[in-house]
């Protein structure tokens, strides 16, 4: 049973065909990769999943419903980059984004699942590039989302 299911996806910026009649879909408990060259339509892809711009066509299906406000709920993003609040620890961060969802892991197994334990009480500007991308995944990941999207992971993350 496919939790996702993406139908012949198509957008395009002015000239520029970004993702043309892409379709697969995802089942439960399967990890599944978008692979392609910088400018395949990838990031664009995960955008429309997330619901952050609207395809000109296709169709995507989240548990077999069209997407909405409930079923973005249900997903988990961490994006390439991502602008946090200022002057806020791990912790705080963390604690921040669960709050804008009725349910979620408790905080400290998320910190402990990414391995952010020696950084929760330090200021996220000031963690290195590894373990942001750490912390990026703890938020993705604090809602206890059914779906997680991931957006070039691996960039600038460190071995742990």
């Amino acid at each position: 049973m496919a939790v996702l299911s993406v139908e012949k996806l198509q957008k395009s910026f002015g000239s520029l065909r970004a993702v043309w009649n892409v379709s697969f879909s995802v089942s439960k408990g399967k990890c599944f990769g978008l692979l392609g060259p910088n400018g395949a339509g990838k990031s664009t892809t995960l955008e429309m999943i997330q619901g952050i711009i609207s395809p000109d066509a296709g169709k995507i299906l989240f548990n077999h419903k069209s997407l909405s406000k409930k079923t973005r709920e249900d997903m988990g993003v961490q994006f390439q980059s991502t602008a946090l609040p200022p002057k806020l620890t791990t912790l705080e961060v963390l604690r921040t984004f669960a709050r804008f969802y009725q349910r979620h892991h408790p905080i400290d197994e998320v910190i402990t699942l990414c391995q952010l334990n020696e950084f929760k009480d330090r200021r996220h500007e000031l963690l290195s590039g590894g373990q942001k991308q750490r912390l990026l995944l703890a938020i993705a990941l604090c809602h206890d989302p059914a779906l997680v999207l991931l957006d070039e992971p691996t960039t600038g993350l460190d071995p742990q």
